[in-house]
C-alpha cells in the first residue's frame, strides 16, 4: 500500500542546552531547518526550554538533566495531540505511548550509544590514573545519575516504535545483545551550503602544505582523547619539529588544557575554546592534517568537516569515524589508544608530496558528498512515515504472560510480532510485574499475592480473579480505545481474561482472534462450569481460530463445535548440519526452557537410568531452577540460567543428545497430548537428535513416531533406560537427527508459521 506522504508535525526532545556550538543539540536544529524545508512542522522541547535564562554549574547542570524527564512527560503530556512524531535523545522520555497518552511514533535518537559511553567512561581511572577523580560528593552524584541515565536509556529503547543510530555498530549491538529489531541507521551529515563554504575558505594546496598546522575540533575530555594529545605532540615534533598544532572548540580555558598537556604547550600550539558556527571555515583554511583520536563516538561531525575543508583527518577506529573513512581512507584509522601509530599516520600525511597531498585532498572533499543533510533528512523522513503508517489501528495482543518471559507461548508471540506486517500491542494480564518489553501494557487482571502465586497454595488468588472481572474489562476497554485498536487476540491459558478480551471486542465491534497453545481444561483454576462455557463462545465466534497441533484443533472442534482452525507454532529461521560427536564416548545431554515440576519424575528416572547405563556422560539444563531434591545424589548435572536465542544456539554446539521431557500420568494427560513443545520446534532445526522421555499417547511422540525423528525411551523405570540409552550408536544418533531436519524444514520454518498467522488475520481484517 502506498504511502500517504502528509506533512509531519514533529517534536523534538533533547535534555540538553539548544546551542549549536554542542554536537548533539546542532544535529537536531540542522535536521529540523531541512524537514521545515521539505514541508514538515518542527517543534522543540530541550534543556533551555524547561530551564530557561540561568546557566548551570556542573552539578546543577546534571540534577537538572534528571528532572528534565518529568518536564518533559509533562510537556509532551499537554501537547500530544499536536504532534505524529517524537524524536528524542535516547533517555530523555524513557516513557511508554499510554504514559504520555500520545498515539504517534517515537523515535529513540542516538548521538552515540548510552552503553558504549558508560563503558568507556568506567575504564577512565583504568586508562589514564593520572586523570583527576573529583570531590567525594561529586563522584556520589557521578554515580547516582549515572544509574539513573542508564536506567532510563534502557526504557527508552524498550518503549521507542523507532530507534534511530548514526552507525552500524550500534545498530549491531542493539540487534544481537538487546534483541532489537526496530533499527535504523541515519548517518550525520552537512548542507550543501556548508560544504561549499567549508572548500571555498581553504587556502591552496601549496599555503596549507607549507603551514604543517595539526587541527583538532572537539571538546576536551578524555572521551575525545583529551590525556593521548601530550604524546601526540611529542612524537610528531620528534620526526617534524616545526609542526603546529590549533585546538578549536575545546569549551575550557586556555590554562587549564595548557596544564593537561604540560611543556609540550610551550610553543606553536593554539587554542581556540569557544568559536561561531560560521566561522569554523576559515578557522580550518590554513589547516593541513586533522586529527581526531576519540575513544568513542556516535558519528563524528568534526571529521566530516575537516574532510569537506580539504584536510585529510587521522581517527581512531572506532564506530562512526570508522563508517566514515573505512572505504576510502582505511588507512587513516588507527586502532584506539595507539598513539605510536595515530602519530606516524600524521606525519605521514604531513610529508607527503605536494602533488600527493593536493589528491589526497580532493578525495577527501569528494568523500564528504556522501553524507548530505538534504538526503539524510528525506530518509529519515520516509522511515518515520512508513512506521507512523504501520502504527495506526494495532492489533492488540490480551495474554496473561508477558513476551519477555521464558515460556513456550511468550516465545510464539514474539517470533510472530517480530514480523507483523502493520502494528501491534501487547497487554500483559499477569498479576505479577513482568520485565519491561517494547509494545507491551501492564494491565494487571487482578492483585498479585506475591510468593503466594508461586506456591502450592496458588490456587486461592486465582480463585479471587471473579472479584476483580468488572473492573479489568473496563480498563481493558478503555486501553483499547486509546489505541484505536483494530482487533483483539487473545491466548487462554491460566484464566478467564480470554473471555474478558472478547467481551471487549463485541462491545467495541472488533474482529477476534484466539490462539489455544495448551488446553486450558489443564491449565485453567477456573471451575469447569465457567472455563467451559467461556472456551465455547470464544472458539465458536472468534473470527479465526489458531492451534498449537492438529490434535489440540480437532479436540476442540469435538468438544466446542465443528469450525475451521490454523496450526501455528514457533518456527525456524535455520537448520543445522548434523556432526559426530565431538568428544568420542564422552555424552553431553542438554535440555533448554521452562522446567515444569511435572517434569521432575522423569529427570530423576533419566538421572538413575543414565548412572546405570554406565555411559560417561554430562547433563546440562538451562532452566533457572530445579529443585535441590531432585538432583540428590547425582554428579555431572550443571543447572544455568535462562539465556537469549543466541547463547542457547551456542550451548547446542557443544551437545551430543537434547532431552525432551513429557509428563507422565493421566493428571498431566490434557497436556500431552495436545501441546506441542516450542522446545521440540528448537530442538528438530538443530541437527542434534533428540531424546525424547514421555508417554506414547502425547502429540510430540505421535510426530516424532510416525516421522522416526527421535530416541524414545516411554518409561520412568531406570533399568529399561539405561538398556535404551546403552543401545544408542552412531548410526542411529545420524538417523535419528536427518529425520529431525527433514521434519522441521517441511513443518516448521518461520517463514510459513508467519505467513499461515498473519495471512489469515490479515485475509479475515480484508473481509471486515
Amino acid at each position: 500500500m502506498e504511502l500517504t506522504k502528509k506533512p509531519l508535525r514533529i517534536l523534538v526532545i533533547v535534555n540538553l542546552p539548544w546551542d549549536s556550538r554542542l554536537g548533539a543539540p546542532r544535529v537536531w536544529m540542522e535536521l529540523a531547518e531541512q524537514w521545515r524545508a521539505l514541508g514538515h512542522t518542527v517543534e522543540k522541547f530541550t534543556l533551555s526550554d524547561a530551564f530557561p535564562g540561568v546557566r548551570a554549574t556542573r552539578v546543577t547542570f546534571a540534577l537538572r538533566q534528571l528532572m528534565f524527564i518529568g518536564k518533559a512527560k509533562a510537556f509532551v503530556r499537554r501537547n500530544a495531540h499536536r504532534f505524529d512524531v517524537i524524536d528524542a535523545l535516547i533517555g530523555a522520555l524513557p516513557f511508554s505511548k499510554e504514559e504520555l497518552n500520545f498515539s504517534g511514533v517515537i523515535v529513540a535518537r542516538s548521538v552515540g550509544l548510552y552503553r558504549f559511553y558508560d563503558r568507556f567512561d568506567q575504564s577512565v581511572a583504568q586508562r589514564w590514573p593520572q586523570a583527576g577523580r573529583g570531590k567525594l560528593a561529586g563522584r556520589f552524584l557521578y554515580r547516582y545519575t549515572r544509574r539513573r541515565f542508564l536506567k532510563a536509556s534502557e526504557r527508552a529503547v524498550r518503549s521507542a516504535d523507532l530507534i534511530n543510530l548514526p552507525n552500524e555498530e550500534e545498530a549491531g549491538y542493539l540487534r544481537e545483545k538487546l534483541g532489537l529489531r526496530n533499527v535504523i541507521v541515519q548517518p550525520y551529515g552537512l548542507t550543501s551550503d556548508r560544504r561549499q563554504a567549508l572548500a571555498a575558505a581553504a587556502a591552496d594546496g601549496k599555503t596549507r602544505f607549507g603551514q604543517r598546522r595539526v587541527c583538532f575540533i572537539g571538546m576536551w575530555g578524555a572521551r575525545k582523547g583529551s590525556y593521548d594529545w601530550p604524546q601526540i605532540i611529542t612524537r610528531i615534533r620528534q620526526n617534524l619539529p616545526e609542526t603546529r598544532f590549533r585546538f578549536l572548540g575545546t569549551m575550557l580555558d586556555e590554562a587549564r588544557i595548557k596544564a593537561d598537556l604540560g611543556e609540550v604547550a610551550a610553543r606553536d600550539v593554539e587554542f581556540i575554546s569557544d568559536f561561531a558556527p560560521e566561522n569554523l571555515p576559515a578557522l580550518l583554511a590554513d589547516c593541513t592534517v586533522g586529527a581526531f583520536p576519540s575513544y568513542v563516538e556516535g558519528f563524528g561531525l568534526a571529521v566530516i568537516e575537516q574532510l569537506a575543508a580539504g584536510i585529510p583527518t587521522v581517527a581512531y577506529n572506532v564506530a562512526g569515524p570508522r563508517d566514515i573513512l573505512q572505504t576510502d581512507f582505511a588507512d587513516q584509522l588507527i586502532a584506539s589508544g595507539d598513539i605510536k601509530a595515530f602519530s606516524e599516520a600524521i606525519v605521514r600525511l604531513l610529508r607527503l608530496s605536494h602533488s600527493a597531498y593536493d589528491e589526497l585532498s580532493q578525495r577527501s572533499r569528494q568523500t564528504v558528498q556522501r553524507f548530505c543533510w538534504s538526503q539524510i533528512a528525506r530518509e529519515t523522513i520516509d522511515a518515520y512515515q512508513e512506521v507512523l503508517h504501520h502504527s495506526t489501528r494495532p492489533l492488540v495482543f490480551v495474554q496473561p504472560f508477558s513476551l519477555g518471559w521464558a515460556g513456550g507461548g511468550a516465545r510464539i508471540l514474539r517470533a510472530l510480532t517480530a514480523h507483523a506486517p502493520f502494528a501491534w500491542r501487547s497487554v500483559c494480564t499477569s498479576p505479577s510485574n513482568p520485565k519491561s518489553w517494547r509494545d507491551e501494557i501492564h494491565l494487571r487482571s487482578r492483585p498479585s499475592w506475591g510468593k503466594i502465586e508461586h506456591s502450592r497454595m496458588a490456587s486461592l488468588p486465582k480463585a479471587t480473579m471473579r472479584f476483580f472481572e468488572k473492573s479489568f474489562r473496563r480498563r481493558l476497554r478503555r486501553r483499547c480505545q486509546q489505541l484505536n485498536a483494530r482487533a483483539i487476540h487473545a491466548v487462554p491459558h491460566s484464566g478467564t481474561d480470554f473471555a474478558t478480551a472478547q467481551e471487549v471486542a463485541r462491545a467495541l465491534s472488533l474482529p477476534f482472534f484466539l490462539s489455544l497453545h495448551d488446553d486450558l481444561a489443564y491449565t485453567s483454576s477456573s471451575t469447569s462450569k465457567t472455563r467451559e462455557s467461556a472456551m465455547q463462545s470464544a472458539w465458536r465466534e472468534a473470527a479465526a481460530c489458531f492451534v498449537i497441533s492438529k490434535a489440540l484443533g480437532q479436540e476442540y472442534c469435538r468438544r466446542y463445535g465443528e469450525r475451521s482452525f490454523t496450526v501455528v507454532t514457533d518456527g525456524l529461521t535455520s537448520l543445522g548440519s548434523i556432526r559426530a560427536l565431538s568428544r568420542p564416548g564422552k555424552l553431553r545431554i542438554y535440555f533448554m526452557g521452562l522446567f515444569h515440576m511435572s517434569y521432575e519424575s522423569n529427570l530423576r528416572a533419566f538421572l538413575q537410568g543414565l548412572a546405570q547405563s554406565g555411559l560417561s556422560a554430562s547433563v546440562t539444563l538451562r532452566c533457572e531452577h530445579i529443585r535441590r531434591e531432585v538432583l540428590a545424589g547425582f554428579e555431572n548435572v550443571t543447572v544455568l540460567p535462562f539465556a537469549d536465542e543466541a547463547q542457547v544456539q551456542r550451548d547446542l554446539e557443544f551437545a551430543d543428545l537434547l532431552y525432551m521431557p513429557m509428563p507422565f500420568g493421566a493428571e498431566h494427560q490434557n497436556f500431552a497430548r495436545y501441546s506441542l513443545s516450542t522446545k521440540m520446534v528448537t530442538y528438530v532445526g538443530s541437527a542434534l537428535p533428540i531424546l525424547y522421555h514421555g508417554p506414547r499417547t502425547s502429540a510430540a511422540y505421535d510426530l516424532l513416531e510416525k516421522n522416526r525423528a527421535a530416541i524414545f525411551l516411554t518409561t520412568l523405570d531406570p533399568a529399561e533406560i539405561a538398556a535404551t540409552l546403552a543401545k544408542v550408536d552412531e548410526k542411529q544418533r545420524f538417523d535419528v537427527a536427518r529425520n529431525a531436519l527433514a521434519l522441521g524444514r517441511r513443518e516448521f520454518m518461520l517463514a510459513n508459521q508467519i505467513q499461515k498467522f498473519w495471512g489469515t488475520i490479515e485475509e479475515t481484517l480484508a473481509r471486515v
